[in-house]
């Protein structure tokens, strides 16, 4: 979460902790020399910082307490997540079809199939700390796995809502011939925070087969069922 905000602002916040720290020590007259009361100053400093912003940190107590946070700092997604995703795929593949003539041809810029889409059940399980985000992606039907390459925090500014981007990477083990074992995708949500629980919502896309042209793209909903990462969820 801390990738949020701009470097600049993070090393004023920790610098100032620690020269908090520093005088503090300083005027307990403790340690005996200004040497180990710096040294101390240091370390406790990063050891608050650990204490703090660890994925099961204070934090997370403060966000309890002051909810407000989430929308002036930016929100603790820790939890499962539940919500389709909404595919290109099915177009794809009626393209693909219609190529070797096992269907016939159709127009796929027609407004029809705008909603010829399809949608897949899906599970985000996220964990966030000040330091680590870490993102994984579920489908009911165990198809597929994810892992997360990269996480980016975003805060919102001059009323833009707060998003998540993150790049994956998934495997397919026993992968169908229209597919492949192993690609990349990414992935950019904003966050609602209108009321109740928050919801992840945006465009996800990936390099599936694209030397043939079958790469695809979708849109994922999600909405948050548990503060527990590893939560059950309903079949």
């Amino acid at each position: 979460m801390i990738s949020a905000f701009h470097w600049q602002a993070v090393l004023r916040i920790v610098l100032g902790l620690c020269l908090a720290i520093f005088a503090g020590l300083s005027m307990a007259d403790w340690p005996e020399t200004l040497l180990k009361q710096a040294n101390l100053a240091i370390t406790l400093t990063i050891g608050l910082l650990v204490v703090f912003g660890s994925n099961w940190g204070l934090w997370r107590r403060a966000w309890d307490a002051f909810p407000r946070l989430n929308r002036w700092v930016y929100p603790d997604l820790n939890g499962t997540w539940r919500g389709s995703l909404s595919s290109n795929w099915q177009v794809i593949e009626r393209m693909a079809k219609a190529a070797k003539g096992e269907i016939p041809a159709f127009d796929p810029f027609a407004p029809s199939e705008l909603f010829n889409r399809q949608s897949v059940p899906m599970t985000l399980r996220i964990r966030a700390g000040w330091f680590r985000i870490h993102v994984r992606m579920e489908t009911d039907n165990r198809y597929s796995n994810s892992r997360t390459l990269s996480v980016m925090p975003e805060r919102g500014r001059d009323g833009d809502p707060h998003a998540i981007s993150y790049i994956f990477e998934n495997s397919t083990p026993d992968a169908v011939a229209t597919d492949s074992a192993h690609h990349r995708g990414a992935a950019r949500l904003e966050i609602g925070l209108d009321g109740g629980e928050p919801i992840l919502e945006g465009v996800v896309w990936t390099d599936r087969n694209w030397q043939k042209g079958l790469n695809t793209a979708g849109l994922l909903r999600v909405k948050r069922i548990s503060r527990d990462p590893e939560a059950s969820v309903p079949v």
